[in-house]
């Protein structure tokens, strides 16, 4: 009988002071560094099959650049791309590896010198570092994140705390042991977006970096975060925001803290409260044992609508010809690429179709979206299976911005915004029960 062979590495990806960053405006560029940005990949085999995750310390990763990277490794270590998950923390003070519109273009020398090479490199040494292991899974609550589409009295939704909102509080730890019976690594599942630092000119992992370097200190085990339905949820930071202040510093000597010099208050705050809750969890894990290994990839089919009326595009185009920052800089280009469509006698399509990795290793199935996620959906498409943890992954294999709810259309506000115009043809209002009805089709198929 085969058993699971499990290898890790981790490598440094920090970018240069002076590199451009990504999540906030165009041209924002880091003055120094807080804390070391990581590359860590899991390679995993049973007999035949391969699979691979890896997860790096960036915002998003651009879709052509996440498949050039998912074919270097299918070329150079026999690891087939649609067995790879590719996945972004989505920590707001990172490198560009993901140009768009309205957020500036991407860091090509940074890909090239840094975030390549040093993807490879973790891949092949967690390849040559293969070995058997069990896994348990622990599960609990954690509420370092919240709900973040703010319902103001106007009816107007804004980037803060909605408390009544939908927020899955489940944390997720997978710990896998040697042969010894020593921790080997954990993964830590959980859905927030890595803006608990704010807009400032310094590069840091977030809280998320807090939480994983707080586990691995108490477990040795080498420990790494993929992130969930990140696309409305934010951190709970108390002052009741979810985009921290670049201003609020502290001194911080805790032992195995992300970092032992200044850090920012808000990520700190934030950060504790995910470590505290992922220690306890860990601590509560003990059911180890052999478990099996299953891949699986198919394509996902989401309708669009057809295109606007190319009066309505011009209209738009006029309204916001000259912007080029964030949603102004979105919808202007929204309206050219519209516009330009109809010029070349652009024929529509009928669906955006996209290519969903299935990774299951005992009892759990990880999902790939490559999608900011809402967290309703990624909630009901958990609710269909009984006996298996299905941990969906935003901003995995390729960059395609908000996927949300229905509802949310009608409630608009940013995500939405993104939802509608980033592509110029858009999504069915009821896109969301198309990606749902056909991922619970497909882990069907492979469990």
């Amino acid at each position: 009988m085969n058993k699971l062979k499990l290898g890790v590495a981790r490598e440094i990806i920090t970018p240069e002071v002076g590199g451009r960053l990504y999540g906030y405006a165009p041209d924002d560029r880091s003055e120094s560094i807080i804390d070391d940005l990581r590359v860590t990949s899991f390679y995993f085999s049973e007999g035949d099959t391969k699979a691979l995750m890896i997860t790096a310390d960036v915002c998003l990763i651009q879709n052509e650049l996440d498949l050039e990277i998912r074919s270097l490794i299918e070329e150079k270590y026999d690891i087939p791309k649609d067995c790879i998950m590719l996945s972004a923390t989505h920590t707001h003070t990172g490198p560009c590896t993901s140009g768009s519109s309205g957020w500036g273009d991407i860091d090509r020398e940074y890909c090239d010198k840094i975030f390549i090479p040093k993807i490879l490199e973790t891949v092949g040494k967690a390849i040559s570092d293969s070995r058997e292991v069990t896994m348990a899974v622990g599960r609990g609550e954690c509420y370092a994140a919240v709900n973040r589409r703010h319902m103001m009295y106007d009816n107007r939704v804004g980037l803060g705390q909605n408390p009544w909102g939908v927020m899955d509080p489940k944390m997720t730890i997978l710990t896998f042991n040697d042969s010894e019976g020593n921790t080997y690594a954990n993964m830590i599942h959980y859905a927030g977006h890595g803006t608990s630092a704010g807009r400032n000119p310094y590069v840091s992992r977030d809280w998320s970096g807090y939480m994983t370097d707080r586990l691995e200190f108490f477990s040795k085990g080498v420990t790494a975060f993929f992130n969930g339905p990140e696309g409305d949820i934010g951190p709970r930071i108390s002052r009741g925001t979810t985009v921290g202040n670049p201003k609020r510093v502290i001194e911080s000597d805790v032992p195995g803290a992300f970092v032992k010099v200044k850090t920012y208050n808000d990520v700190a705050e934030v950060g504790h409260v995910a470590a505290c809750d992922a220690l306890k969890i860990y601590k509560s894990i003990f059911d180890f044992h052999d478990v099996n290994l299953k891949v699986s990839s198919k394509d996902i089919n989401i309708p669009l609508k057809k295109l606007i009326p190319l009066e309505e595009a011009q209209a738009i185009y006029e309204k916001y010809k000259g912007e080029t920052e964030n949603t102004l800089g979105m919808f202007r280009s929204f309206a050219e690429r519209v516009i330009e469509a109809y010029e070349n006698g652009y024929e529509e399509k009928e669906y955006f179709t996209f290519r969903q990795t299935l990774i299951k290793i005992g009892n759990v199935v990880f999902a790939s979206f490559p999608y900011e996620l809402f967290s309703e959906i990624g909630l009901r498409i958990a609710a269909e299976f009984k006996n298996v943890a299905v941990l969906s992954l935003s901003d995995t294999n390729g960059s395609c911005g908000y996927f949300i709810t229905q509802e949310a259309t009608v409630r608009a506000g940013y995500e939405r915004d993104v939802f509608w115009y980033k592509n110029f043809q858009s999504y069915v209002d009821d896109a969301d029960w198309h990606m749902m009805t056909q991922t619970v089709e497909h882990i069907k198929e492979i469990y």
